[in-house]
Protein backbone atom coordinates (compact mmCIF):
# COMPACT_ATOMS: atom_id res chain seq x y z
CA UNK A 1 0.00 0.00 0.00
CA UNK A 2 1.39 3.84 -1.15
CA UNK A 3 0.74 6.55 0.66
CA UNK A 4 -0.12 9.59 -1.19
CA UNK A 5 0.86 12.90 0.86
CA UNK A 6 -1.39 16.58 0.21
CA UNK A 7 -0.97 19.55 0.82
CA UNK A 8 -4.78 21.13 1.70
CA UNK A 9 -8.43 19.77 0.66
CA UNK A 10 -8.45 21.31 -2.97
CA UNK A 11 -4.86 19.17 -3.10
CA UNK A 12 -6.84 16.36 -2.08
CA UNK A 13 -10.04 17.16 -3.98
CA UNK A 14 -7.38 16.62 -7.23
CA UNK A 15 -5.38 13.67 -6.38
CA UNK A 16 -8.59 12.10 -5.76
CA UNK A 17 -9.29 11.76 -9.58
CA UNK A 18 -5.89 10.50 -10.44
CA UNK A 19 -8.15 7.30 -9.75
CA UNK A 20 -11.15 5.46 -8.54
CA UNK A 21 -12.35 6.26 -5.16
CA UNK A 22 -14.70 4.77 -2.61
CA UNK A 23 -17.19 6.60 -3.55
CA UNK A 24 -16.54 5.95 -7.40
CA UNK A 25 -17.11 2.01 -7.22
CA UNK A 26 -20.79 1.63 -6.76
CA UNK A 27 -20.56 3.92 -10.00
CA UNK A 28 -18.22 1.59 -11.70
CA UNK A 29 -19.69 -1.73 -10.80
CA UNK A 30 -23.72 0.06 -12.16
CA UNK A 31 -25.19 0.12 -8.77
CA UNK A 32 -25.42 3.30 -7.90
CA UNK A 33 -28.73 5.42 -7.01
CA UNK A 34 -26.55 9.31 -7.31
CA UNK A 35 -23.65 8.90 -9.68
CA UNK A 36 -23.32 6.97 -13.53
CA UNK A 37 -20.60 5.47 -14.95
CA UNK A 38 -20.12 8.44 -17.59
CA UNK A 39 -19.95 10.75 -14.33
CA UNK A 40 -16.76 8.78 -13.35
CA UNK A 41 -15.38 8.68 -16.54
CA UNK A 42 -16.13 12.78 -17.13
CA UNK A 43 -14.55 13.90 -13.66
CA UNK A 44 -11.49 11.27 -14.11
CA UNK A 45 -10.81 12.32 -18.18
CA UNK A 46 -11.16 16.19 -17.24
CA UNK A 47 -14.35 17.00 -18.85
CA UNK A 48 -16.77 17.04 -16.85
CA UNK A 49 -19.22 20.08 -17.25
CA UNK A 50 -20.43 20.83 -14.08
CA UNK A 51 -18.00 24.15 -12.55
CA UNK A 52 -17.59 23.95 -8.81
CA UNK A 53 -15.97 26.74 -7.59
CA UNK A 54 -12.89 26.05 -4.46
CA UNK A 55 -15.55 27.97 -2.00
CA UNK A 56 -18.69 25.52 -2.59
CA UNK A 57 -16.49 22.49 -2.34
CA UNK A 58 -14.56 23.76 0.68
CA UNK A 59 -17.74 24.43 2.71
CA UNK A 60 -18.78 20.93 1.70
CA UNK A 61 -15.80 18.98 2.59
CA UNK A 62 -15.61 21.54 6.15
CA UNK A 63 -19.34 20.49 7.06
CA UNK A 64 -18.52 16.89 6.59
CA UNK A 65 -15.71 17.02 8.84
CA UNK A 66 -17.92 18.15 11.70
CA UNK A 67 -20.51 15.83 11.13
CA UNK A 68 -17.58 12.91 11.14
CA UNK A 69 -15.90 14.19 14.36
CA UNK A 70 -19.59 13.75 15.98
CA UNK A 71 -20.24 10.67 14.47
CA UNK A 72 -16.65 8.88 15.08
CA UNK A 73 -17.21 10.56 18.71
CA UNK A 74 -20.55 8.63 19.14
CA UNK A 75 -18.72 5.36 17.67
CA UNK A 76 -16.27 5.23 20.55
CA UNK A 77 -18.76 5.86 23.36
CA UNK A 78 -21.01 3.02 21.70
CA UNK A 79 -17.96 0.63 21.28
CA UNK A 80 -16.39 1.91 24.73
CA UNK A 81 -13.05 2.49 22.15
CA UNK A 82 -11.02 5.45 23.72
CA UNK A 83 -11.23 8.30 21.19
CA UNK A 84 -7.70 8.71 20.56
CA UNK A 85 -7.15 5.21 19.45
CA UNK A 86 -9.12 6.27 16.51
CA UNK A 87 -6.76 8.24 13.77
CA UNK A 88 -6.89 10.39 10.75
CA UNK A 89 -5.40 9.42 7.68
CA UNK A 90 -4.09 12.74 5.74
CA UNK A 91 -3.15 10.56 2.55
CA UNK A 92 -4.51 9.03 0.12
CA UNK A 93 -3.59 5.46 0.06
CA UNK A 94 -3.11 3.72 -3.14
CA UNK A 95 -3.15 0.40 -4.02
CA UNK A 96 0.36 -1.55 -4.75
CA UNK A 97 -0.50 -3.71 -7.55
CA UNK A 98 -3.61 -1.76 -8.91
CA UNK A 99 -2.69 1.80 -8.52
CA UNK A 100 -5.64 3.50 -10.06
CA UNK A 101 -7.49 2.10 -6.79
CA UNK A 102 -7.50 5.02 -4.44
CA UNK A 103 -9.06 5.44 -0.95
CA UNK A 104 -9.41 8.48 1.50
CA UNK A 105 -10.65 6.12 4.67
CA UNK A 106 -12.65 8.33 7.70
CA UNK A 107 -10.60 6.43 10.60
CA UNK A 108 -8.53 3.52 11.81
CA UNK A 109 -7.37 1.68 14.54
CA UNK A 110 -6.04 -1.13 15.91
CA UNK A 111 -8.09 -3.73 17.69
CA UNK A 112 -7.03 -5.44 20.48
CA UNK A 113 -6.42 -8.60 19.26
CA UNK A 114 -3.69 -6.69 17.28
CA UNK A 115 -5.83 -6.34 13.79
CA UNK A 116 -6.18 -3.59 11.63
CA UNK A 117 -9.67 -2.03 11.51
CA UNK A 118 -11.20 0.66 8.91
CA UNK A 119 -14.36 3.11 10.61
CA UNK A 120 -16.28 4.78 7.97
CA UNK A 121 -18.48 7.32 9.77
CA UNK A 122 -21.96 8.23 7.60
CA UNK A 123 -24.56 10.75 7.95
CA UNK A 124 -27.97 9.32 6.73
CA UNK A 125 -31.32 10.65 5.68
CA UNK A 126 -34.33 9.49 8.16
CA UNK A 127 -36.03 8.26 5.13
CA UNK A 128 -32.86 5.94 4.67
CA UNK A 129 -33.31 4.12 8.25
CA UNK A 130 -35.24 0.90 6.73
CA UNK A 131 -31.70 0.56 4.44
CA UNK A 132 -29.91 -0.14 7.90
CA UNK A 133 -32.33 -2.07 9.76
CA UNK A 134 -30.86 -5.12 11.66
CA UNK A 135 -27.82 -6.69 9.45
CA UNK A 136 -28.69 -4.70 6.38
CA UNK A 137 -25.86 -2.45 4.54
CA UNK A 138 -26.83 -0.47 1.36
CA UNK A 139 -24.89 -2.05 -1.39
CA UNK A 140 -23.23 1.04 -2.55
CA UNK A 141 -21.49 1.45 0.85
CA UNK A 142 -20.51 -2.10 1.08
CA UNK A 143 -18.46 -2.11 -1.94
CA UNK A 144 -17.18 1.26 -1.36
CA UNK A 145 -15.69 -0.05 2.44
CA UNK A 146 -15.00 -3.37 0.90
CA UNK A 147 -12.51 -1.49 -1.90
CA UNK A 148 -11.04 0.44 1.22
CA UNK A 149 -10.60 -3.25 2.82
CA UNK A 150 -8.89 -4.10 -0.05
CA UNK A 151 -6.49 -1.28 -0.54
CA UNK A 152 -5.34 -1.17 2.72
CA UNK A 153 -5.56 -4.74 3.33
CA UNK A 154 -7.26 -4.33 7.01
CA UNK A 155 -9.34 -6.88 8.71
CA UNK A 156 -12.41 -5.76 9.47
CA UNK A 157 -14.56 -2.59 9.18
CA UNK A 158 -17.11 -0.43 10.83
CA UNK A 159 -19.50 1.70 9.44
CA UNK A 160 -21.01 3.80 11.88
CA UNK A 161 -24.21 5.74 10.63
CA UNK A 162 -25.82 8.42 11.87
CA UNK A 163 -29.43 8.49 10.73
CA UNK A 164 -30.87 11.93 11.06
CA UNK A 165 -31.06 12.65 14.85
CA UNK A 166 -32.28 9.90 15.33
CA UNK A 167 -29.34 7.31 16.50
CA UNK A 168 -26.67 6.06 15.59
CA UNK A 169 -25.82 2.70 13.98
CA UNK A 170 -22.71 0.13 14.32
CA UNK A 171 -22.47 -2.25 11.23
CA UNK A 172 -19.55 -4.70 11.21
CA UNK A 173 -18.05 -5.65 8.02
CA UNK A 174 -15.41 -8.90 7.05
CA UNK A 175 -13.91 -9.27 4.35
CA UNK A 176 -15.40 -11.12 1.21
CA UNK A 177 -12.73 -12.49 -1.23
CA UNK A 178 -15.62 -13.15 -4.04
CA UNK A 179 -16.96 -9.74 -3.64
CA UNK A 180 -13.01 -8.19 -3.27
CA UNK A 181 -12.41 -10.51 -6.82
CA UNK A 182 -15.66 -8.66 -8.45
CA UNK A 183 -14.65 -5.11 -7.39
CA UNK A 184 -10.92 -5.24 -8.65
CA UNK A 185 -11.82 -7.15 -11.58
CA UNK A 186 -14.49 -4.24 -12.61
CA UNK A 187 -12.35 -1.26 -11.80
CA UNK A 188 -9.78 -2.39 -13.27
CA UNK A 189 -11.74 -3.12 -17.04
CA UNK A 190 -13.17 0.47 -16.54
CA UNK A 191 -9.87 1.98 -16.43
CA UNK A 192 -7.79 0.21 -18.57
CA UNK A 193 -10.48 -0.19 -21.22
CA UNK A 194 -12.86 3.65 -20.79
CA UNK A 195 -10.16 6.06 -18.83
CA UNK A 196 -6.89 5.03 -20.27
CA UNK A 197 -8.37 4.72 -23.82
CA UNK A 198 -10.47 7.59 -23.26
CA UNK A 199 -13.76 5.50 -24.44
CA UNK A 200 -16.89 6.88 -23.49
CA UNK A 201 -18.66 4.19 -21.21
CA UNK A 202 -22.34 2.90 -22.77
CA UNK A 203 -25.33 4.61 -21.60
CA UNK A 204 -27.49 2.92 -19.12
CA UNK A 205 -31.10 3.53 -18.22
CA UNK A 206 -30.06 4.74 -14.99
CA UNK A 207 -31.47 8.12 -13.54
CA UNK A 208 -27.91 9.67 -13.01
CA UNK A 209 -27.06 8.60 -16.45
CA UNK A 210 -30.37 10.55 -18.18
CA UNK A 211 -29.05 13.57 -16.25
CA UNK A 212 -25.54 13.33 -17.08
CA UNK A 213 -26.61 13.34 -21.24
CA UNK A 214 -29.58 15.75 -20.62
CA UNK A 215 -26.86 18.34 -19.16
CA UNK A 216 -24.32 18.07 -21.78
CA UNK A 217 -26.98 17.89 -24.35
CA UNK A 218 -28.11 20.93 -23.18
CA UNK A 219 -24.82 23.33 -23.27
CA UNK A 220 -24.88 21.00 -27.07
CA UNK A 221 -28.00 22.23 -28.02
CA UNK A 222 -27.34 25.92 -26.72
CA UNK A 223 -24.75 26.68 -28.97
CA UNK A 224 -26.35 24.96 -31.70
CA UNK A 225 -29.53 27.32 -31.11
CA UNK A 226 -31.94 26.79 -33.61
CA UNK A 227 -29.38 25.27 -36.37
CA UNK A 228 -30.30 21.96 -37.28
CA UNK A 229 -27.56 19.52 -37.23
CA UNK A 230 -27.91 15.87 -38.67
CA UNK A 231 -25.67 13.02 -38.09
CA UNK A 232 -25.90 9.42 -39.31
CA UNK A 233 -27.04 6.71 -36.89
CA UNK A 234 -25.85 3.16 -36.85
CA UNK A 235 -27.89 -0.23 -37.89
CA UNK A 236 -28.09 -0.92 -34.33
CA UNK A 237 -29.74 2.69 -33.18
CA UNK A 238 -32.39 1.34 -36.00
CA UNK A 239 -33.53 -1.72 -33.60
CA UNK A 240 -33.43 -0.05 -30.66
CA UNK A 241 -35.32 2.88 -31.77
CA UNK A 242 -37.93 -0.40 -32.84
CA UNK A 243 -37.71 -1.79 -29.23
CA UNK A 244 -38.52 1.77 -28.02
CA UNK A 245 -41.99 1.51 -29.84
CA UNK A 246 -42.25 -1.86 -28.72
CA UNK A 247 -41.60 -1.57 -24.94
CA UNK A 248 -43.57 1.89 -24.99
CA UNK A 249 -46.53 0.50 -26.25
CA UNK A 250 -46.25 -2.30 -23.32
CA UNK A 251 -46.36 -0.10 -20.87
CA UNK A 252 -49.31 1.81 -22.15
CA UNK A 253 -50.88 -2.07 -22.38
CA UNK A 254 -49.68 -2.85 -18.55
CA UNK A 255 -51.18 0.79 -17.46
CA UNK A 256 -54.40 -0.08 -18.34
CA UNK A 257 -54.32 -3.42 -17.08
CA UNK A 258 -53.27 -2.01 -13.69
CA UNK A 259 -56.08 1.24 -14.40
CA UNK A 260 -58.84 -1.81 -15.30
CA UNK A 261 -57.96 -3.58 -12.08
CA UNK A 262 -58.42 -0.24 -9.95
CA UNK A 263 -61.72 0.75 -11.39
CA UNK A 264 -63.15 -2.94 -11.19
CA UNK A 265 -62.46 -2.37 -6.76
CA UNK A 266 -63.67 0.69 -6.89
CA UNK A 267 -66.77 -0.16 -8.34
CA UNK A 268 -67.20 -2.80 -6.01
CA UNK A 269 -66.62 -0.28 -3.14
CA UNK A 270 -69.23 1.81 -4.22
CA UNK A 271 -71.90 -0.87 -4.66
CA UNK A 272 -71.02 -2.27 -1.07
CA UNK A 273 -70.85 1.35 0.34
CA UNK A 274 -67.51 1.29 1.91
CA UNK A 275 -63.66 3.19 1.16
CA UNK A 276 -61.58 0.20 2.20
CA UNK A 277 -61.25 -3.52 0.92
CA UNK A 278 -60.35 -6.35 2.62
CA UNK A 279 -59.24 -9.70 1.39
CA UNK A 280 -56.48 -12.26 2.53
CA UNK A 281 -53.21 -10.14 3.53
CA UNK A 282 -53.88 -7.20 1.20
CA UNK A 283 -56.18 -3.99 2.39
CA UNK A 284 -57.73 -1.68 -0.70
CA UNK A 285 -58.08 1.87 0.17
CA UNK A 286 -59.25 4.74 -1.60
CA UNK A 287 -58.76 8.33 -0.18
CA UNK A 288 -59.72 12.01 -1.14
CA UNK A 289 -56.02 13.81 -1.62
CA UNK A 290 -56.34 17.78 -1.96
CA UNK A 291 -53.67 19.35 -3.57
CA UNK A 292 -53.22 23.19 -4.10
CA UNK A 293 -52.26 24.74 -7.18
CA UNK A 294 -50.92 28.22 -8.16
CA UNK A 295 -53.78 29.27 -10.76
CA UNK A 296 -51.19 30.48 -13.39
CA UNK A 297 -54.52 31.52 -15.74
CA UNK A 298 -54.84 34.15 -13.09
CA UNK A 299 -51.63 35.35 -12.65
CA UNK A 300 -51.12 36.04 -15.96
CA UNK A 301 -54.42 37.98 -16.41
CA UNK A 302 -53.01 39.98 -13.59
CA UNK A 303 -49.68 40.24 -15.57
CA UNK A 304 -47.79 39.32 -12.62
CA UNK A 305 -47.10 35.83 -14.30
CA UNK A 306 -43.97 36.61 -16.01
CA UNK A 307 -42.40 38.81 -12.86
CA UNK A 308 -42.31 35.17 -10.92
CA UNK A 309 -41.79 32.22 -13.42
CA UNK A 310 -38.93 30.88 -13.17
CA UNK A 311 -37.33 29.29 -16.70
CA UNK A 312 -36.07 25.30 -16.78
CA UNK A 313 -35.35 22.85 -19.08
CA UNK A 314 -35.46 19.02 -19.91
CA UNK A 315 -34.85 17.38 -22.98
CA UNK A 316 -38.47 15.90 -25.08
CA UNK A 317 -37.54 13.34 -27.18
CA UNK A 318 -39.78 13.22 -30.70
CA UNK A 319 -39.19 10.05 -32.93
CA UNK A 320 -41.17 9.97 -35.74
CA UNK A 321 -40.91 8.26 -39.68
CA UNK A 322 -39.23 10.10 -42.29
CA UNK A 323 -39.59 8.79 -46.10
Amino acid sequence: MNRIPYKDKLDWLSKRETGIGGSDVAAVLGISRWKSPIEVYLKKTGKFYKEITDEEQLERMRIGQLEEEVIATLFCEKMNIEHNRLRQANFVFQHEDYPFMLGSIDRQYTDDDGKKVIVECKHASEYTYSDWDEKKVPLEYLCQLMHYLIITDADYGYFAVKIGNRTVKIKRVERDQELEAKIINAEKYFWENYVEKDVLPPADGSIPTKEILDGYLDEVLGEMEEERVEVNLDKEDYHKIEKRAELKSQINELENKVREIDNSIKQKLIERMGNVGLIGNYEFSVKTVISKRIDTKRLKEDNIYDKYAKESTYQKINIKEVS
